[in-house]
């Protein structure tokens, strides 16, 4: 399997792992009586992986599975970290920082992939 084949299939992967994982950090309890979606937690969370959608799309190299995978794990950190060891307080603004930071992580890979210098 090439490279390129095997980057973006891992690549689209994670993008639907992070997308659950962004919906888990969403879903909160409400009181006792079921669960509550709070939008804006899914959509910061969503926003690392849109980014990484157009590094996939446009860049198919072996950084773009090192990418991935470091992303995917630091957002399951974070994600286990604030929903279920903190049991959903999001009082210290982490769930909304954390992964608008991830993403403008990858905004330079972004820049890479639309110069591709190596291509013609």
């Amino acid at each position: 399997m090439r490279v390129d084949l095997f980057s973006s299939r891992f690549g689209y992967s994670v993008i639907a792992a992070g997308t659950v994982l962004s919906i888990v950090s969403a879903i909160i309890p409400f009181y006792t009586a079921g669960y509550q979606l709070q939008f804006d937690v899914l959509m910061t969370g969503i926003t690392p992986y849109l980014v990484y959608g157009l590094v996939v799309y446009w860049l198919r190299r072996p950084i773009t599975i090192v990418a991935g995978a470091l992303l995917l794990a630091a957002h399951l950190g974070l994600v286990v970290h604030e929903r279920f060891i903190e049991g959903a307080d999001y009082s210290d603004l982490a769930i909304y920082v954390v992964p608008l930071v991830f993403a403008a992580v990858l905004v330079p890979l972004v820049v890479v992939a639309l110069r591709q210098p190596w291509r013609e």
